[in-house]
């Protein structure tokens, strides 16, 4: 059992139950082989030992557009780890990393190496690396993934490995010299030969997590008969062995605010959080979702910097009105390309996309009407100053890139 630590359960800070440890099997399956990737496929191929770790927000040990630290160089040009576990336990002496570095085994392409990660609330972050080699400086991985999506611990996740270039080496091919990039450029997606044809890297394979335990107990039994899974108990803050956590009579399984006694249940917005609890309690918000930990639920927050929609209909767009923000910029694109693989923000030339920039007000009119068989979708951004706002993040938790932004 982990250290008792504060939880943020629908809005309301509680220290009365201990965070709950829960097991990963992580698998890196790599598929990279000359049938994947015919282009000057080496002899040999194969990846280093990966080395990650589980850490908080404030731990960030590579991004994408940002440099590389010493450890991601030494290990994007030559598999070793020493420095990079070196950046890790610094972060963890800082109380940023759980548990300490994580490693895999060294493995031909294709190939497979699994480990164990364990994760709690607090510390639901997971970083991984690893070189293919031969190359350059180039490694495959992910950064922060977070294992949590809206108070939820995610299981059975599947991602896709694409590979990055680390900045630090000028290499172009598989087996080019060294190389040494002074100074050093940004970490960048690599689409160009020989991992690419036509500008797309196919994967060179993926890696899996899914849920071993709860605090040593099976993630989908009910210790307690109470009608929650061990893992909802861990994300909701409840005991796993007693049936009803607060004492009001109301077993946890239909109890809406599992940790606050009320008996009445009452829940005015009819979210699924009573009242006592509810972080949001006149507007609907089932998530219960505080993206700046400040006790307001996001759909009510006007202050987080979060934008959220809040109507969009045939004619009509409309978006909190976030006060961080002194205008807006809405983009439209078409669906049928992002789906097969574009931009999120795309080319305005195109038929189906447009964007509104600058726009004073939190309400935006757009009646397109795309051609039978296609469709539209909307993103929105804020403006403080002359720094935008992201586009908020994909299913596994990335920033979604802007790539043609207003104005």
């Amino acid at each position: 059992m982990a250290a008792r630590l504060w939880l943020i359960l629908f809005g309301l800070i509680s220290t009365a139950t201990p965070a709950a440890d829960v097991t990963y099997l992580v698998t890196f399956d790599a598929t990279w082989s000359a049938a994947t990737h015919p282009q000057d496929h080496p002899s040999g191929a194969h990846f280093s030992p990966p080395v990650g770790a589980v850490h908080n927000a404030d731990a960030v040990f590579w991004e994408l557009g940002a440099l590389a630290s010493n450890g991601i160089e030494s290990m994007a040009e030559t598999g070793a780890t020493a420095a990079l576990t070196t950046e890790i336990n610094t972060a963890s002496g800082l109380g940023r990393v759980y548990g300490g570095p994580l490693y895999g085994n060294f493995i031909f392409s294709p190939g497979t190496t699994s480990t164990n990660l364990v994760a709690n609330q607090a510390f639901s972050k997971f970083t991984f690396v690893t070189m293919i080699a031969p190359s350059p400086d180039w490694f495959a991985g992910t950064a922060g993934l977070d294992l949590v999506f809206h108070g939820r611990w995610r299981d059975n996740i599947v991602v896709d490995l694409v590979v990055y270039d680390a900045g630090t080496d000028s290499g172009t091919t598989f087996l080019s010299p060294d190389f040494d990039t002074n100074p050093a450029d940004p970490i960048t997606l690599i689409v160009t030969p020989p991992l690419a044809i036509g500008g797309y890297a196919p994967p060179i394979g993926t890696y899996s997590l899914v849920i071993l335990n709860v605090d040593g107990r099976p993630p989908y039994g009910d210790a307690d008969g109470d009608g929650l899974t061990n893992l909802r108990e861990a994300e909701l803050g409840t005991d796993p062995l007693i049936d009803d956590s607060d004492g009001d009579t109301v077993l946890d399984g239909i109890d809406n605010c599992a940790l606050d006694a009320n008996v009445s249940q009452l829940d005015v917005d009819a979210d699924g959080a009573g009242d006592i609890c509810d972080n949001c309690a006149s507007t609907g918000n089932p998530s219960q979702s505080d993206k700046d930990g400040d006790g307001q639920g996001d759909r009510c927050d006007l202050d987080d910097g979060l934008l959220l929609f809040t109507a969009v209909t045939r004619n009509s767009q409309t978006w909190q009105d976030d006060s961080v923000y002194d205008d807006f910029n809405l983009y439209r694109g078409d669906l049928l390309v992002l789906l097969g693989g574009g931009d999120y923000t795309q080319d305005p030339v195109a038929v189906n996309v447009d964007r509104q920039c600058g726009l004073t007000s939190s309400a935006a009119n757009d009646t397109f009407l795309p051609a039978a068989g296609q469709a539209v979708f909307y993103l929105v951004t804020g403006v403080s100053g002359l720094v935008e706002s992201s586009l908020g993040e994909d299913g596994a938790g990335n920033s979604r890139p802007n790539a043609n932004s207003c104005p």
